[in-house]
């Protein structure tokens, strides 16, 4: 089960040790919230866990630059892209320019996969750019969807439970969760 959780954490780009108090508790709220929503649809938790680590692993700007970069070497290239986006620790020498990139794949055309992962490493990196001229993450602006979804039905029902524990208060309604810190306000 710990280890479940640590890739559960993981999953959020968040630690388990040196943090505050509240922030392990929250997380465990939604580790066990998400635990019982496979039970409750029949799925396998495990499997969820692999399926969302695959799709961040694919969506990831780190693992996205590593493999537009290994790419690029294999196929005998001299510049990869992410050298000439943002600059590449990988790759050594000068950062080339937007047109030496242009004649270089004139000259020798990128193949299919490559293409693929460009295709997804310009993607991540423009979503980043957005998310940081917003002054927010994605991440963070998923919440209200999640919040949302809730029926009004839902939201009443969550609204009477707050006093309760919050996990199980949200097994009931999807982000609509105080913390204890929250009852009182």
């Amino acid at each position: 089960m710990k280890d479940h959780f640590r890739r559960f954490r993981w999953l959020r780009q968040k630690g388990v040790e040196g943090v505050g108090y509240g922030a392990p508790q929250e997380s465990w709220c939604a580790f066990i919230r998400r635990w019982y929503r496979t039970v409750e649809e029949d799925e396998s938790f495990v499997g969820w866990l692999v399926y969302r680590e695959e799709t961040i692993k694919d969506h990831s700007l780190s693992e996205l630059r590593e493999r537009a970069c290994s790419d690029a070497w294999e196929d005998m290239r001299h510049i990869c892209y992410v050298r000439v986006a943002e600059g590449c620790k990988a790759c050594a020498g000068p950062r080339p320019t937007v047109e030496d990139w242009k004649a270089h794949i004139a000259e020798y055309p990128l193949g299919e996969q490559e293409r693929g992962w460009i295709g997804k490493y310009k993607h991540s990196l423009a979503e980043n750019a957005r998310a940081s001229s917003r002054g927010g993450s994605h991440r963070h602006s998923s919440r209200g969807r999640l919040d949302r979804r809730c029926g009004e039905a839902l939201s009443e029902k969550c609204r009477r439970l707050r006093g309760c524990n919050p996990c199980m208060a949200d097994v009931h309604c999807l982000g609509a969760h105080k913390t204890t810190t929250d009852v009182g306000a």
